[in-house]
């Protein structure tokens, strides 16, 4: 990927109505202060939510120095849904289903990790969507904490509106076994802003992508009333719950005491990815690591692409934007981790008992922090607390996965999706 084609993208989506800014690796006077400029614009943009872009302030964008590409949220109605934490993209099918949208709408990409989408819609309301919903510019909810396959709970709820979505859910996408909360940690509603477009670069190597091809015609037009329902059907507040008027005071107690009763850290669950050099030699590409308090629900992420010197020619133009030294990333690494109380989860053994305990001890950095707590090793658990299943201790985590999920799933190579599907699995094994 060049800037000329960040530049050629950029004039087809303006030509859509869109209001795009260029992102760029080089610090200036409007990404200085914030927290990723990989995802922050590189021209003034504060006041292109309430009007249309000229193409003279379009031409400001500097597209030899950019790494990426985004639309301002806000202007011409636009609005975008962001999906976290996502590995299973039969998602998308059942999302569209509920906004009414089709199955192959083209304003729908991959997010930078590759776990996780984005929806980009209009809504023509959005100037009054305050009414009982938006509290601020940017609406985050955990995933209700509804088990369709539990009817003991499904009494909580608005039964009709269950009753259709838990044969689709359940039979046709996910497996009887799956709930929203293992299929994806975070959903948000983004009213005003800036969104990262394809193709641009991510700090974690890898580069957004749009699922059905590239749009050729501006954002549909959604009813707030289907987002309203989405909300509901999804999604349970991370800021404390509200008594939004379609929602029956059951539930929301109900889900009050699932998700309220503590937001301390209580798990780390972290994994790596490597690059084999030769027979004998292994070299750490990333490390990454979430924070969930005892309920799973997500509190912090990490994905960190580690400095190497042996980067493919094709991965360089990312790698060297976002690569930083190993000894910087163990250091924050250990920094998250050094809290009493908190249970460290990965994969496997040797993640935990060779690769990072080597790591620290060759950094030559405080190697009782790691040692301090408890580490879980999710295959190993998994396989002794439930001998029956057959599968041998060889066994990968796409097939654990497909054993407790009924479903086949493939996982990419980053340590986020592995992070993610081991997540997934242990929350079958700790009740």
């Amino acid at each position: 990927m060049t800037q000329k084609h960040f530049k050629i993208y950029a004039e087809h989506f303006y030509n859509l109505g869109l209001n795009i800014a260029y992102v760029s690796s080089e610090l200036n006077q409007y990404n200085l202060t914030e927290p990723n400029i990989l995802k922050s614009p590189s021209i003034d943009c504060k006041d292109l939510v309430a009007r249309r872009q000229t193409e003279n302030e379009f031409d400001l964008n500097k597209w030899d120095k950019a790494t990426g590409l985004g639309v301002v949220l806000g202007n011409n109605d636009l609005m975008a849904i962001d999906i976290d934490c996502c590995i299973d993209f039969d998602l998308v099918p059942f999302i569209c289903q509920q906004l009414g949208i089709p199955q192959d709408y083209k304003w729908i990409m991959k997010s930078g990790t590759h776990c996780g989408f984005h929806v980009i819609l209009s809504l023509s309301q959005i100037k009054s969507y305050t009414y009982n919903f938006a509290k601020e510019d940017v609406d985050s909810y955990y995933p209700k904490p509804i088990s369709y396959f539990r009817d003991e709970l499904l009494e909580h709820v608005e039964k009709e509106l269950y009753k259709e979505y838990d044969q689709f859910i359940l039979q046709n996408l996910f497996g009887v076994k799956s709930t929203f909360k293992t299929l994806f940690n975070r959903i948000e509603f983004i009213w005003r802003g800036f969104l990262i477009l394809p193709p641009s670069f991510h700090e974690s190597g890898l580069i957004y992508e749009f699922i059905n091809g590239i749009p050729n015609e501006p954002p549909l037009e959604i009813n707030l009333e289907k987002l309203y329902e989405l909300r509901n059907l999804m999604g349970s507040s991370k800021k404390g719950l509200h008594s939004l008027s379609k929602r029956k005071d059951a539930e929301i107690a109900e889900q009050s005491n699932l998700y309220n009763n503590d937001m301390r850290a209580k798990y780390v669950f972290f994994d790596i990815a490597t690059k084999k050099l030769n027979q004998s030699e292994v070299v750490v590409t990333e490390l990454s690591w979430i924070v969930t308090n005892i309920k799973f629900c997500l509190l912090s992420k990490e994905q960190h692409i580690v400095e190497t010197e042996t980067v493919e020619s094709t991965d360089s133009e990312i790698h060297k934007l976002v690569a930083k030294p190993m000894k910087h990333i163990i250091s924050k690494f250990l920094t998250e981790i050094n809290r009493k109380g908190l249970e460290l989860v990965t994969f496997e053994e040797e993640v935990k008992s060779k690769i990072i305990h080597n790591l620290i001890k060759k950094l030559d950095m405080n190697i009782g922090i790691f040692k301090q707590n408890e580490t879980l090793c999710v295959k190993e658990t998994f396989l002794n607390k439930f001998p029956d299943t057959g599968l041998p201790m060889s066994s990968t985590l796409e097939e654990i996965y497909s054993h407790i999920y009924n479903k086949q799933l493939k996982i990419n190579k980053s340590a986020l999706s592995k992070i993610i599907a081991s997540k997934a699995i242990f929350e079958k094994i700790i009740p």
